[in-house]
């Protein structure tokens, strides 16, 4: 098969309608341990595509990227699970790793710093690591503190072996500035949860929606906001994803979806209780109401490796 119609052929077959009538049934029959299996096994499938895929033309660097709450770091350590079981080594590098201090990035017209801009990465510096990784073998990658906003005096060396896998993972990872100078040995994924959620027919939640869930339910438990803060950050968060992710999703290589068809069930169970408890917005009323039709699922039923335990606490 082309390269274009493998393309064509799994994008197509990414997008799905969930119908929350069957989930909730499954439940309601006490198949929910079934219902969480199957539910992981297509993100699982996915997994094993890709690495077949890349390993079939012969790729060593593997660019990961996509917006907020896709799903990026559970992904990279998966697809290093996955690849050592195939008697397969591998490095992880994240561009966050890459940025550049405060003071050295771009300013936006109010004065403020520019953080979603692919300029806020040292792209030479980048450039550079790849280079030397590829050429021998052996390179050090720069470590951030996100407390200071300083890069830390000391990095972390990483070793490719001559068949091993570099995986680089970053809301800029499909960026034509970082792929570009790597092309032949870059082979290129991005990934965002694509399904929506259809009740009696009607789609009651987009998959963007409840990637903003995601995203809202993660930043209440791990960053101390508010869901009112959370929600209200969304639209500039969609604002950098639209002007520096989307421009260069069609490059890729893979679409990996990363719906977790029963997740809505956890959400209406552990996130519900947080939005009953905010401020009534057009936002939060809609998630209310389509959590209200779901049915009750407990953590305690989710996999040790499944995605979702980004966005939860165990």
């Amino acid at each position: 098969m082309k390269r274009k119609d493998f393309i064509v052929l799994n994008n197509s077959l990414r997008h799905k309608k969930v119908s929350l009538e069957k989930i909730n049934k499954m439940v309601d029959e006490g198949k929910a341990k079934q219902l969480v299996q199957e539910s992981e096994a297509f993100f699982y499938n996915q997994i094993e595509e890709i690495i077949d895929d890349m390993l079939s033309q012969k790729k060593k660097l593997l660019f990961l990227a996509g917006p907020s709450s896709a799903g990026k770091t559970t992904t990279a350590k998966l697809l290093q699970i996955f690849l050592k079981q195939k008697n397969i080594s591998s490095e992880f590098v994240s561009l966050d790793d890459f940025l550049l201090p405060h003071e050295n990035r771009v300013l936006l017209a109010n004065g403020k710093v520019d953080f979603e801009s692919v300029f806020a990465l040292d792209i030479p510096l980048i450039n550079e690591f790849l280079d030397q990784i590829l050429s021998t073998g052996q390179a050090q990658s720069p470590k951030f503190d996100m407390q200071t906003n300083e890069r830390c005096e000391k990095g972390e060396n990483k070793t490719l072996s001559k068949n091993g896998i570099l995986i680089v993972e970053g809301i800029h990872a499909l960026n034509p500035l970082i792929i570009s100078p790597h092309s032949d040995s870059a082979y290129k994924v991005y990934l965002c949860p694509y399904d929506d959620l259809y009740f009696q027919n009607k789609r009651i939640l987009t998959a963007q929606e409840i990637r903003m869930m995601r995203r809202c339910f993660r930043d209440c438990q791990t960053r101390n906001y508010t869901v009112e803060q959370s929600l209200s950050s969304w639209h500039s968060v969609r604002k950098g994803e639209q002007e520096n992710i989307k421009p260069f999703k069609l490059n890729s290589d893979y679409f990996l979806n990363t719906s977790i068809k029963y997740e809505v069930l956890v959400y209406n169970t552990y996130f519900k209780p947080m939005l009953m408890t905010s401020p009534l917005t057009d936002e939060t009323m809609l998630l209310i109401g389509a959590l209200d039709k779901c049915a009750k699922l407990d953590k305690s039923l989710i996999p040790e490796n499944s995605l979702l335990w980004e966005f939860l606490i165990k």
